[in-house]
């Protein structure tokens, strides 16, 4: 048997009945020469409404699989209208020699059965390849991915490139537009799923291209608006469902065999030659769709929330926590790493030395005069690097970070240790009642590191027998314990700072009170104000404080189960 070959069964047409038993393999069908193809041409003159609403659908079922980790001739290119002798046939015979655009507006005036329904194959075809050139674009350029993410190899297939982002979005344009004029049954369920088939794809290209293309000047709104539209998309995702259950439930066995003569599972084996050949099983059209709504809350959640909201250096490591933990599509992960640092940004819109500043200044309430320091201006400059790298390593792979920490972060977060040791020292000849501030900043950031790096090998059962987990626990809890040492020391500092920060600003202003309203009236202010006063609370503070309550139910929980599982 030949490595391309496939049971006959899987290729034998609708409704035709293979004897039991037969187990004789064929090479699957040749790629297409065109619409009239001499194996077995496409269908095109006799299309209906109907028919072109299920093409429309299962080329969202195989943008689906692309998104899933299947390759481009897995995916896409089991569409056979996809296939550029295809699209090159359909374009030339919808155009006639001028502008599609100009002949479509043509068709309008002319009864011509089919017209609406090859206009939406090909436009629905047309929006398909645009968005595959355009998922492929955003991961490569992020290069995040593994193997179980994404396939990048598109094995020499030909692609149609006769075209450009404005002209797919105007021809998906015309297409619905002509379904408005011409059309008379616009409330039947095969023309629902068409509007919104092509609605939905023509604003989720606008969704990728947009926050795929930031820049500083124009960020919020940009993604407020990408925001608004994947809000609007899963509520149009929803109705899309409904009506695409409705016509599932009504299928003929006429679109069916439709179905399996321009969808073929097979028809790019050759090209992958003797390497393994994946079996890609394609969900259902509502499936498909309910993925599609997951992704799209996904880029809202987890990519325009974290751009708004994330304008702290904790805030953001937080939120990319909990997307680390969350099954997160490789594009909306993609996306976050190509926006968490451009035009020299955070996010495009904060220095990443000054959220590092402020974060050691959260901690620690350190003077804003040890920031002027030379030393201290160096320090934080370097810390850029390393801080980056934490960042975007928690939107790697779950069983890809711990290699990523082993092999990389832990060394340069050991190297920074040294470092902030040298600064301290410097700052403790300047100062010496001052706290080794940058040390214990850099050394809590080191154990949280050596921390996860256990957590995932206990989330990835690589530690193998009852005594090695029970030691993995017992050794979280030892670090935990340590960092919530370390947190102590600091927000024991920042206290004491701010209490003498708040005393002095109320002695300032009694002193200012006394000399416009005599000594009596300072004697009951004073009386009025000897309780010591209490720091005041800020939103960070509150995420730090309930970071740390965390941080303590995490380290009790490790011993307890280091407990039982030593005596178990």
């Amino acid at each position: 048997m030949d490595c391309c070959e496939i049971p006959i069964a899987e290729v034998a047409p609708f409704g035709v009945q293979i004897e039991e038993g037969n187990d004789r393999y064929v090479f699957p069908r040749p790629s297409p020469t065109g619409l009239d193809d001499v194996i077995d041409p496409l269908p095109w003159d006799d299309l209906t409404n109907l028919d072109a609403a299920h093409i429309a659908i299962q080329n969202m079922v195989r943008l689906e699989a692309l998104l899933g980790g299947a390759s481009v001739v897995e995916s896409t290119y089991t569409c056979l209208y996809a296939h550029k002798p295809v699209m090159e046939d359909m374009k030339s015979r919808l155009s006639g020699g001028s502008s599609l655009t100009e002949r479509m507006k043509a068709m309008m005036n002319q009864e011509m059965n089919g017209t609406v329904a090859q206009c939406v194959v090909y436009a629905s075809t047309l929006i398909l390849l645009q968005l595959t050139d355009t998922i492929r674009s955003i991961i490569l350029n992020a290069d995040i991915y593994e193997e179980e993410d994404f396939t990048t190899s598109t094995y020499s297939i030909k692609v149609f490139s006769d075209r450009h982002e404005d002209g797919v979005i105007n021809t998906v344009a015309d297409v619905l537009e002509m379904m408005l004029s011409k059309v008379e049954e616009k409330d039947s369920d095969a023309i629902q799923a068409i509007s919104m088939a092509l609605k939905f794809q023509v604003d989720f290209l606008f969704i990728c291209t947009s926050m795929a293309r930031l820049n500083g000047t124009d960020v919020r709104n940009t993604v407020e608006k990408v925001q608004s539209m994947t809000n609007a998309s899963v509520k149009l995702l929803e109705r899309l469902s409904e009506v695409v259950k409705r016509l599932d439930a009504s299928k003929p066995d006429s679109v069916k065999a439709l179905i399996q003569r321009t969808f073929n599972t097979y028809v790019n084996r050759p090209l992958v030659g003797n390497s393994p050949v994946r079996t890609v099983n394609f969900r259902n059209a509502e499936e498909s769709i309910a993925l599609f709504a997951t992704l799209t809350k996904d880029i809202d959640w987890a990519l325009c929330r974290l751009i708004l909201n994330a304008n702290t250096l904790d805030r953001t490591r937080r939120m990319l926590s909990t997307i680390s933990i969350s099954s997160v599509n490789i594009l909306t992960r993609s996306l976050i790493v190509l926006n968490l640092y451009f035009d020299e940004q955070v996010f495009g819109q904060y220095s990443l030395t000054d959220l590092i500043a402020k974060s050691i200044q959260q901690l620690t309430q350190l003077p804003a005069a040890i920031f002027e320091n030379q030393y201290v201006q160096g320090f934080i400059g370097r810390m850029a690097k390393p801080i980056y790298d934490l960042l975007k390593v928690l939107v790697l792979n779950r069983n890809r970070q711990r290699a990523y920490i082993d092999a990389v972060i832990l060394h340069d977060w050991s190297s920074m240790f040294q470092e902030a040791q040298l600064v301290d020292s410097a700052l403790k000849r300047e100062r010496p009642e001052s706290p080794p501030y940058f040390s214990l900043y850099i050394l809590s950031i080191t154990i949280h590191l050596m921390d996860h790096f256990v957590a995932l090998g206990l989330e990835l059962d690589l530690f193998c027998g009852e005594h090695e987990i029970a030691v993995a626990y017992w050794y979280r809890h030892f670090l935990l314990h340590s960092l919530t040492t370390q947190l102590s020391t600091m927000r024991q500092i920042k206290v004491g700072h701010r209490q003498a920060e708040k005393q002095s600003s109320e002695s300032k202003a009694k002193t200012q009170r006394g000399k416009k309203k005599g000594t009596k009236q300072n004697k009951k202010q004073g009386n009025g104000n000897s309780k010591s006063p209490t720091p005041l609370t800020t939103a960070e503070d509150m995420e730090d404080d309930f970071e740390f309550l965390l941080l303590n139910l995490k380290r009790e929980l490790c011993r307890g189960i280091s407990w039982v599982r030593k005596f178990e």
